[in-house]
């Protein structure tokens, strides 16, 4: 009999009856602008984009909910914020996030990572998850939710890279490359071009195709014809 209630407590504890997975972000390619349309920008422009993003399901809570009183049980305050998801199971998608303050009795206030635990069958079922997946209690007030995305998840790189115009000095035309990583600048990868448009009104630079139509000082006007190449 003690075996038994040890084992019930360890799963009531652990959550070992619910097989719980990860979910991955996804990735989101944003070329800019479209293949073959005419474009005009001035000197420090963007003449060409590429970003490759990873995005999560989010929600947005809008509202401060709690639960527990912090003496005799665990108590649970979560303020208005996102929260992306991070788990899910048959019953269950897990939103996180690192602000979850949690107070434990006899041992004070941390902040932790968890945060709301929704039911896939019934939009009022939520409740307040921690530990990588323990339930815990249902917040007060109801939690006012609203369905979102997140870009940029920690631990998933997000890049952007740019060709950007950078004058005209007689028949020379200079570009400024620059590679962006959840958004922070890589120094390493930025670069100056140079091209001659008495040699030819083409413009290449890592895969990308640029036919140059009129080209002053202030302004350039051009057509795309590829993009930066897609990478895994």
């Amino acid at each position: 009999m003690k075996k038994l209630l040890l084992a019930s407590w360890i799963c009531l504890f652990c959550d070992c009856a619910t097989t719980r997975q990860t979910i991955s972000p996804n990735l989101q390619v944003i070329n800019i602008p479209p293949i073959g349309e005419i474009r005009t920008v001035e000197l420090g422009d963007t003449l060409v984009a590429k970003g490759r993003i990873f995005t999560s399901d989010a929600i947005r809570l809008q509202n401060t909910v709690s639960a527990g009183d912090g003496i005799s049980t665990y108590k649970f305050v979560l303020s208005p914020g996102t929260l992306v998801a991070t788990m899910e199971d048959d019953a269950r998608i897990y939103y996180a996030t690192d602000q979850l303050e949690v107070t434990m009795p006899g041992a004070g206030t941390r902040t932790q990572n968890g945060g709301l635990a929704m039911s896939l069958t019934d939009p009022s079922d939520i409740r307040f998850f921690w530990l990588g997946g323990r339930t815990a209690s249902t917040p007060s007030p109801a939690p006012v939710i609203v369905k979102t995305t997140a870009a940029a998840v920690v631990n998933e790189p997000s890049i952007k890279q740019e060709f950007i115009y950078n004058g005209r000095s007689g028949d020379t035309l200079k570009f400024l490359y620059r590679e962006f990583s959840n958004d922070s600048l890589r120094t390493p990868f930025s670069q100056e071009a140079q091209y001659d448009l008495k040699d030819s009104p083409m413009i290449g630079f890592k895969g990308v195709r640029i036919e140059v139509l009129k080209a002053t000082n202030t302004t350039l006007t051009y057509r795309v014809l590829t993009n930066f190449p897609d990478t895994q």
